[in-house]
């Protein structure tokens, strides 16, 4: 159940982050069109990122792509 909701986060974040749509289509592009391949990338990233939440943290999606990558897409 919590991976179903994991992926359709991922999903939902590709459409509406346009930093996060960037790295989506250079990662898949850089893995030979495999999509679902950067989607478990990105679910991995969110869990990353909802562990540090649950912490206390304030959630901030730039904190979790290299600084070339949020560069490259803005």
């Amino acid at each position: 159940m919590a991976r179903r909701y994991l992926y359709l986060a991922a999903l939902r974040w590709i459409a509406r982050d346009h930093q996060v749509a960037e790295w989506y289509r250079r990662k898949v592009q850089r893995d030979g069109g495999l999509k679902g391949k950067a989607i478990i990338a990105l679910m991995r990233k969110l869990t990353r990122a909802l562990w540090h939440v649950g912490r206390g943290e304030r959630f901030d999606a730039a904190k979790l792509f290299h600084r070339e990558a949020a560069a490259m897409a803005a």
